[in-house]
C-alpha cells in the first residue's frame, strides 16, 4: 500500500473510530491522549512491526484496542499484550455497543491483520499503567522486531505454476511468477532467461524480444527445446504470412536450426519454422510432409504458401532394402540440423558398430519414436555391445516408450530415484509422442489398464496427467483433441486422490475449463458432475467457497440444455452460506453468491442489514464518486453480467459496462481510454482484445481478475475502487 493510500485509510479510520458511541477523541485538550493517537498514526504510516494502541470510553469504562496489521502468528500478539499489560486489563469482554469501533478497526488492518480488544481496570492508575506497558511493548518490538517465517515454495512448483499460467493465457500471473523466479537464487540466470523468452513469445511481446540485450547471448547457447521454439515463433512473427522459401533464406543464418526435428516442435509456428528450414536446406517436400504428418503437426501449419508446397508434393515410398551408410549424406544432414533425415538414413542403413555413437546422439537429441525404433533394431542386430551405450544415456532413452516409463513410475518395486527418472521420462515422452494421430486415445487406454494405482501414488499420477495435458495444450492450443485425457485426469483425481490438495484442485479446474470449452456430450457432462461431487467433500469449507462458486459458474456457462445435473453439485455448496458464516466470507462477493443461488431457485436468507454490515466492515473504503466508470472485460459473459448487476445494485450512481468481444472494437478501445477502473479476466480473454485495451490504456492501471468467475471480477473491482477512492481522499 502506498503512502498516500495509508494516509487516506487512516483518515477514514479516525472518523469512524472516534465517533459515537466513543466518548473520547483527539483534539479535546488531553495531551497524553493526543500523543497516543499521534504515535499510532506514525506507527501506521511507517508500517511499524509493533501493535498500534488506541483507546475508547463508553459510559465511563475505558477500553483498549491493539491493532496488528500483520497478524500471521495467531494469538502471539495477544500473549505479548497480556505479558506487558498484566492484571490491569481483561480480554473477553463482550460489549454490543463496541461493534462499530470493532468494524472500523478490522477495516483498517484488513484481512491479514488482527484486532485485540480489552477492558482497562477502572482504578485511578489503571489507564496510566496500561499506557506504560503499551509503550514498553512497542519500544521492545521496534528495537528487536520478531523474526518473520517465510516458507519458500519448491522451485519446481513455481515453474509449474508459471507454465500453467502461460498455457491458460493469464499474462499478469505468468509475469508475476516470472519476476519471482528471476529473483530466486535456486534458479540459474540462464534458465530464468529461457523462461522469460517463453513468456514473451507466448504473449507475443515481439518488440521486447527484439530489444532484449540478452538475445545475442541466447542465440549462442545450448537452449531447451521450449526456448528454441519460442525463438522460432519470434522469427515467424517477423515474416509476412505469404513468405516464400526465398524470404526465409534471408533470415535463417541469424538463427540456425532452431527446430531440428519434429520432436522439438512445441507450437504451430515451430512447425512452420521446421518446414521452412528443411525445404530451404534442400529437403524434398514429400519427405518434409511425411515427417510433419507422422508427428501430428501437418494440420497445424497455417501459411498457405507453405501448405501448397507440402500438400501437393508426392509422398515418398519407404525403401525396405538396407544399404551401407552414406556418410556424406549423414554428416551433411546432421551439420544442417536435419536430424529427422539423419535418422531416416540410419533407418535404411545396415547397423554398424562405428555408427552406433551417432545413433545414440540422435536418439538423445530427438527423443522421437522413429529414433527409438532404429535403436531397438540395431540392438537386436548388434547384440549386447549396444547395452552400455543405452545405459549411459538419459532415463528417457533407457525407457524408450511411454508405456514402459509409466509402468516403472507406478510400480511398487521401483525405488525413489528410479521413480523420479521414470516420471521425468513420462513427461518428456508425453510431449514428443502424444501429438501423433490417435496417440492420446491409445495412451488413455494404456493408462486405464493400470488403474487404480496405489493410494500413495494417486496424487503423483494426477499431477503427471495435469502436466502432460498442459504441455500439449500449450503447444497445440484449442486445436488439441485431448478430451479423453482430460476426462481421465478428472476421474483419477475424483476417485483416487483423497489428499484435499487445494493447489491440485485449482489446476484441475483450469483443465475443466478447457474440457468444457471444447464441448462435451450430455452424458459426459453428467459424468463430470458426478465426479466433482465425489471429489468436493474436502472442499466444503468457507475458505474454498470462491473456488466452488467459480466452478459452478464455469459449469453453468457450458451446461447442455438437456440436463439438470448441475443442481446436484451446486445446491449443497450454495446452501452452506448463511448468517452463521457470512462474516468469514469475502465482502461484496456475498451479493454475487446470493444472485447465483437465486438462479438455482435457492434463497440464502441473508438480510440486507447483515450484508451491508459485512461489506462496510470488510471493504475498508468509501463509495466511489458519482459517475465512476467501471469496465469489465471477460469472455465468460455470464459472470461479467452478474458482477455488473451486483455493482449497479451496490452503487447506483456509477456506470458499469461489460465487454466480451474477441476483437479490438472501437467501443473496447474507448473503454480502455475512459474507464476509471478497468478489470480484465485474462484467463477468459482474447489476446487481440487485451492488447487493444493495454494500448488504449496508455499506461493507466489495469486490474486483473485472478480467475474467471463473478467473485474474481468483483475482487479486482474492489482493489481498483480502493485505489481510486484512496487517491481521491488523499488529494482532498
Amino acid at each position: 500500500m502506498k503512502g498516500h493510500e495509508r494516509e487516506a485509510r487512516w483518515s477514514q479510520f479516525l472518523g469512524a473510530f472516534f465517533s459515537n458511541p466513543n466518548e473520547i477523541g483527539p483534539g479535546q485538550g488531553n495531551e497524553t491522549f493526543d500523543a497516543v493517537v499521534d504515535r499510532a498514526h506514525d506507527d501506521w504510516v511507517t508500517e511499524s512491526p509493533a501493535p498500534i494502541f488506541l483507546f475508547a470510553r463508553l459510559s465511563g469504562q475505558a477500553y483498549g484496542y491493539a491493532l496488528c496489521p500483520q497478524d500471521d502468528r495467531g494469538t502471539w500478539a495477544r500473549d505479548l499484550i497480556m505479558a506487558y499489560l498484566g492484571s490491569w486489563i481483561t480480554f473477553g469482554v463482550e460489549q454490543k455497543s463496541l461493534e462499530k469501533l470493532d468494524q472500523a478497526a478490522h477495516a483498517l488492518v484488513g484481512a491479514d491483520g488482527g484486532v485485540y480488544r480489552f477492558a482497562v481496570a477502572s482504578t485511578g492508575s489503571g489507564l496510566s499503567r496500561v499506557l506504560e506497558g503499551a509503550g514498553r511493548l512497542q519500544s521492545a518490538l521496534k528495537s528487536k522486531p520478531p523474526r518473520q517465517f517465510h516458507r519458500n515454495q519448491p522451485v519446481g512448483r513455481l515453474i509449474g505454476d508459471f507454465l500453467d499460467a502461460c498455457a491458460a493465457g493469464a499474462e499478469v500471473t505468468a509475469m508475476e511468477l516470472l519476476d519471482s523466479l528471476s529473483r530466486d537464487h535456486r534458479l540459474s540466470r540462464r534458465n530464468a532467461s529461457f523462461l522469460r523468452l517463453q513468456a514473451l513469445a507466448k504473449f507475443e511481446r515481439w518488440d521486447d524480444i527484439e530489444n532484449w540485450n540478452e538475445l545475442p547471448d541466447l542465440l549462442k547457447m545450448n537452449r531447451s527445446t521450449r526456448a528454441s521454439d519460442a525463438l522460432a515463433r519470434f522469427v515467424m512473427a517477423r515474416l509476412p504470412a505469404s513468405a516464400r522459401i526465398e524470404d526465409f533464406d534471408h533470415v535463417k543464418s541469424d538463427y540456425g536450426a532452431l527446430v531440428p526435428s519434429t520432436a522439438a516442435i512445441k507450437s504451430a509456428d515451430g512447425a512452420e519454422y521446421y518446414a521452412y528450414w528443411a525445404l530451404s536446406a534442400g529437403e524434398k517436400p514429400g519427405a518434409v510432409r511425411e515427417y510433419l504428418h507422422s508427428s501430428g503437426w501437418l494440420d497445424h501449419i497455417r501459411r498457405e504458401v507453405l501448405l501448397e508446397s507440402l500438400l501437393t508434393s508426392t509422398p515418398i515410398a519407404p525403401d525396405k532394402r538396407l544399404a551401407p551408410i552414406d556418410r556424406n549424406a549423414l554428416d551433411a544432414a546432421i551439420a544442417d540440423g536435419r536430424l529427422d533425415t539423419a535418422i531416416t538414413l540410419l533407418s535404411n542403413a545396415e547397423p554398424t558398430i562405428e555408427a552406433l555413437p551417432i545413433l545414440k546422439n540422435l536418439v538423445v537429441s530427438t527423443v522421437s519414436p522413429e529414433a527409438f525404433e532404429v535403436l531397438r533394431r540395431w540392438h537386436d542386430t548388434l547384440g549386447d555391445i549396444t547395452t552400455p551405450l543405452i545405459i549411459e544415456t538419459t532415463p528417457t532413452v533407457r525407457y524408450g516408450r511411454l508405456r514402459e516409463a509409466f509402468a516403472a513410475a507406478f510400480s511398487d518395486s521401483t525405488g525413489p530415484q528410479d521413480r523420479s527418472d521414470a516420471l521425468a521420462a513420462c513427461r518428456q515422452l508425453g510431449e514428443t509422442t502424444l501429438m501423433r494421430p490417435g496417440a492420446i486415445n491409445a495412451f488413455v487406454a494404456e493408462i486405464s489398464g493400470h488403474l487404480p494405482v496405489a493410494d500413495q501414488y494417486a496424487g503423483v499420477l494426477v499431477d503427471l496427467l495435469l502436466d502432460i495435458e498442459r504441455d500439449l495444450f500449450a503447444a497445440a492450443g484449442e486445436e488439441l483433441q485431448a478430451q479423453s485425457l482430460r476426462l481421465l485426469a478428472i476421474e483419477t483425481w475424483a476417485l483416487s486422490d483423497n489428499s484435499g490438495d487445494r493447489h491440485r484442485a485449482g489446476r484441475m479446474l483450469i483443465l475443466l475449463d478447457r474440457l468444457l470449452a471444447e464441448g462435451i456430450s450430455v452424458s459426459s457432462y453428467d459424468h463430470v458432475i458426478d465426479l466433482l461431487r465425489a471429489a468436493w467433500q474436502p472442499f466444503l469449507t468457507d475458505a474454498d467457497l470462491p473456488m466452488a462458486l467459480e466452478t459452478i459458474e464455469s459449469l453453468a456457462a457450458n451446461k447442455p440444455d438437456a440436463t439438470s445435473s448441475l443442481d446436484d453439485f451446486a445446491l449443497p455448496i450454495l446452501a452452506r452460506i448463511g448468517e452463521h458464516n457470512v462474516r468469514r466470507l469475502p465482502s461484496m462477493e456475498l451479493a454475487a453468491a446470493e444472485m447465483l443461488a437465486s438462479e438455482f431457485g435457492l434463497e440464502l436468507g441473508l438480510s440486507p442489514a447483515i450484508l451491508d454490515a459485512t461489506i462496510k466492515e470488510r471493504a475498508g473504503q468509501t463509495a466511489p464518486p458519482e459517475g465512476t466508470f467501471i469496465a469489465l472485460y471477460s469472455l465468460m459473459e455470464s459472470a461479467a453480467n452478474r458482477a455488473m448487476r451486483v455493482l449497479r445494485e451496490r452503487y447506483p450512481n456509477i456506470r458499469v459496462e461489460v465487454y466480451s468481444g474477441k476483437v479490438a472494437s472501437s467501443s473496447l478501445r474507448h473503454a480502455g481510454m475512459s474507464a476509471d477502473v478497468l478489470v480484465v479476466a485474462d484467463r477468459a480473454a482474447a489476446h487481440a482484445a487485451t492488447q487493444a485495451l493495454t494500448e488504449s490504456r496508455a499506461g493507466k492501471h489495469i486490474d486483473y481478475a485472478q480467475g474467471k468467475g463473478t467473485m474474481s471480477l468483483l475482487d479486482a473491482v474492489d482493489r481498483g475502487l480502493q485505489r481510486l477512492t484512496g487517491a481521491s481522499t488523499a488529494a482532498a
